[in-house]
């Protein structure tokens, strides 16, 4: 289990990503890990649902129709420079790397996806997310 930013309080995830199978992975490992999970597929309703709920953490593709990720990230970040965010992609490349480390992300992770590594990068962005002050 991932030490979660309050204790006693499940925390909640948002996966922003168009391919089902990624998604249903996703959530499955995030469940395991005792979040509490929404998934979307349609990035274009993911900056009012930020909005409207609260999300200790984003899981967001990189590579969507309608938008990219990046652009994505940039929106969210306009609203909210400290929710913890990590990047998946199936097509790394440094240009993204760079560009998403700009934006402040917690990780980037690239495809195949082990549970370990989903669990690392949310410890990661969870203790990154703890050390920061709190805008309420």
């Amino acid at each position: 289990m991932v030490a979660l930013a309050v204790p006693g309080v499940t925390p909640s995830v948002l996966i922003i990503d168009d391919d089902a199978d990624v998604r249903e992975y996703l959530e499955d490992v995030l469940r395991m890990e005792g979040f509490e999970v929404t998934a979307i597929y349609d990035p274009t309703v993911a900056v009012a649902r930020i909005r409207d709920e609260r999300f200790q953490l984003l899981v967001v593709d990189l590579m969507m129709p309608k938008i990219y990720g990046l652009d994505l990230l940039a929106q969210i970040r306009a609203f909210d420079e400290n929710i913890p965010v990590i990047i998946v992609t199936g097509y790394p490349s440094l240009d993204t790397v760079m560009a998403s480390i700009r934006l402040g992300i917690s990780a980037y992770l690239s495809h195949p996806i082990t549970p370990t590594e989903l669990r690392d990068a949310i410890a990661r962005g969870m203790k990154r997310k703890r050390s920061m002050p709190d805008p309420d």
